[in-house]
């Protein structure tokens, strides 16, 4: 991967939320030195009770968590933050999960593991999206949501 994608990645502050504390170690040192800074959670209930008091431009959720979902999370996040990226994660894509990320209004659906492309991807969508002050229109984004 290029490492000056990211480079312009300094004034996006991403949350994080992921059960694995493996995983989430790995993707929060990952997405800091790249430039963003990075709030990880291990649970989605935590992170919305920080999200009431702190701003953030893009979220990258894993969809299995103990407790609330990903997909759940995702519908209270749309209430209190509309105009945050909504990047949900997961080991497995199946129909009805991209069908429910669609209703939810998820920005974009990963697959773990990650490849470079698809690191490529949400790094583009973070570069698309940082500094925007419109309203975005969702509808389109995730138009490319397919199972494997």
């Amino acid at each position: 991967m290029d490492r000056n994608h990211f480079s312009a990645q300094k004034d996006v502050r991403l949350f994080l939320i992921e059960d694995d504390p493996l995983v989430r170690e790995y993707l929060s040192l990952s997405f800091q030195r790249k430039g963003c800074q990075v709030t990880a959670f291990d649970n989605a209930e935590e992170a919305l009770k920080i999200l009431c008091s702190q701003n953030c431009n893009a979220i990258l959720c894993d969809y299995e968590l103990p407790g609330m979902n990903g997909i759940e999370f995702f519908w209270k996040v749309s209430e209190s933050s509309p105009d945050v990226i909504r990047i949900l994660m997961t080991g497995y894509k199946s129909t009805e999960a991209c069908k429910e990320a669609r209703k939810a209004g998820i920005d974009e659906f990963i697959e773990k593991p990650f490849t470079s492309a698809v690191w490529k991807r949400v790094l583009g969508l973070l570069e698309r999206e940082k500094g925007k002050d419109e309203t975005v229109d969702r509808r389109s984004r995730h138009d490319s949501f397919q199972p494997r």
